[in-house]
């Protein structure tokens, strides 16, 4: 697979990267949104068509998949490096209110799973103590 190896960021519409394997492509695209920039990617195979004008479709082959799903993991790790590289290039101070939204997200779930946990823990208990009432003798 080969990469686009620009040092300067692309300008206009243009995407921040490409990965190529052959006839497909993982192009990988900033977007900015309300909590900051983030990555999309769209996978393609790239074909000339009779008039001899190059395009890109969506549809893969059967012998295609491994490899689309081979480039798709490789566009996961450099969209990765990318959020990284940009969390670089922010003042501290962007970065630390981007870190906070993040834990505080990360704690959010935490807090989410831990009272599904206690809610099954509370129910498998009640069932429990259901199945060993006066009819139900655990201890025999």
């Amino acid at each position: 697979m080969s990469r686009n190896t620009q040092n300067q960021r692309p300008r206009g519409n243009a995407p921040e990267d490409t990965l190529r394997d052959g006839s497909l492509k993982a192009s990988i695209w900033r977007n900015d949104g309300e909590n900051g920039p983030y990555y999309t990617t769209t996978l393609a195979r790239t074909f000339t068509n009779a008039k001899g004008q190059v395009q890109d479709s969506h549809s893969f082959g059967a012998g295609d998949l491994l490899r689309v799903g081979e480039l798709a993991r490789s566009a996961y790790h450099r969209s990765n490096e990318l959020r990284r590289d940009l969390g670089r290039e922010q003042t501290p101070d962007q970065s630390r209110d981007t870190q906070d939204r993040g834990q505080d997200r990360d704690q959010g779930q935490r807090i989410g799973r831990d009272e599904d946990r206690s809610q099954r823990q509370q129910q498998f208990n009640d069932r429990r103590s259901d199945a060993s009432g006066p009819d139900h003798d655990l201890s025999r």
